[in-house]
């Protein structure tokens, strides 16, 4: 099931920079050996979850991982569209929902949010919101008329990305009572197409927000507040690129250049991750970033290996509280590190996996 990374690398669109001045810079260094070593020096063990239930689809490219209360829900955005409940297991409780444009269905899924026994399935066209029950019983579908890219719901309000050149001038649209308010206004003329990868990440009540052109990880109190700056060093996308109008031109600039995508974002009581996309001379590589809280602000920079070869391709999905979870490509299981097949429990389950197989989430235990 071979998954090609320029799908990726060409979905990844535009976003803007905003002010440096954060409660912490954090100083990127290119990933080596010893980074992968130190790492998984702090991993407990890997346990491996066969996504082989016979009730299951096989998952088109990319699909999304929600965590909670011990179950997995797995929004296959680009595959047949519907997000499915399974347990920790891997087996299937429910699908929730279906692809289409009646009461109980959604159109290009956009992100998800599980909140307590309510799930929220947020798409298009604009921002349409569809509640279901955790077991796949629907509760309602509402669309509101606002030019966004994603969305989340924060207590009582609903807070949507829209990015820069999305007829308002803003990075955030904050809804509340019917009242609409603005944050992160922009002067950057790059346009922004689509981020596709989750814009907001949330622990308990703590919101996150991360930008693919930003290095700016931001928290929102109220307004959306820098928290985090990667400094990337000779990586950092230059301030010719967000003079340009013309989305095509300023792609142009950047790709005859090295420079680092922000992809993802997750943070939980004891842990910080960031995936970053790094365009080299060499190529393009996935790297992390890892940070545990208790750590003196220590972070760890590696590599999951070869963007050609590796099972760990884009495959970071999420994290709950100290564990993470990669969703592996089978194509690349045979390149897997030593190092990492070597904290792998049940190792079997490599023995059941072909090529062709569906996905498989690999949940690393961290030590605390």
């Amino acid at each position: 099931m071979k998954r090609s990374f320029y799908t990726f690398f060409l979905l990844l669109l535009f976003s803007c920079r905003q002010s440096s001045d954060t409660t912490e810079v954090v100083k990127f260094l290119m990933p080596t050996q010893e980074g992968l070593t130190n790492f998984l020096d702090k991993v407990r063990f890997i346990r491996l979850i066969p996504l082989n239930d016979s009730s299951l689809t096989y998952f088109g490219n990319d699909p999304d991982i929600f965590y909670d209360k011990q179950e997995f829900y797995i929004a296959d955005k680009n595959g047949n569209g519907k997000v499915y409940r399974l347990n920790n297991n891997g087996n299937l409780i429910s699908i929730i929902g279906e692809k289409g444009r009646g009461p109980n269905e959604y159109l290009d899924i956009k992100n998800i949010q599980v909140e307590g026994d309510t799930v929220y399935i947020f798409s298009s066209p604009n921002i349409t919101i569809s509640k279901f029950l955790t077991d796949g019983s629907f509760i309602s579908k509402n669309t509101i008329d606002i030019n966004a890219q994603q969305a989340i719901v924060q207590d009582t309000k609903l807070i949507a990305y829209a990015g820069f050149g999305m007829e308002v001038p803003y990075r955030y649209i904050i809804l509340n009572d019917q009242k609409i308010k603005y944050l992160l206004k922009s002067k950057e003329k790059v346009m922004s197409f689509s981020e596709n990868t989750n814009v907001f990440y949330k622990n308990n009540k703590d919101l996150f927000a991360r930008e693919a052109y930003s290095n700016i990880i931001y928290r929102y109190a109220d307004d959306f507040i820098p928290y985090l700056t990667f400094d990337f060093g000779k990586y950092n996308i230059p301030d010719d690129f967000f003079a340009f109008g013309d989305s095509f031109v300023a792609s142009e600039f950047l790709f005859k250049r090295e420079y680092a995508l922000t992809r993802k974002y997750f943070e939980s009581d004891y842990m910080r991750v960031l995936e970053t996309l790094v365009s080299t001379k060499n190529g393009p590589m996935f790297t992390y970033g890892f940070n545990m809280k208790n750590d003196d602000h220590q972070w760890i920079w590696f590599s999951m290996g070869d963007v050609r070869k590796s099972a760990f391709v884009n495959s970071l999905k999420e994290i709950s509280e100290n564990r993470l979870y990669f969703l592996l490509d089978p194509s690349g299981l045979e390149y897997l590190p030593k190092d990492i097949y070597n904290k792998i429990l049940n190792k079997d389950v490599l023995n059941n996996t072909e090529e062709n197989s569906n996905y498989i989430i690999a949940e690393f235990l961290i030590n605390l």
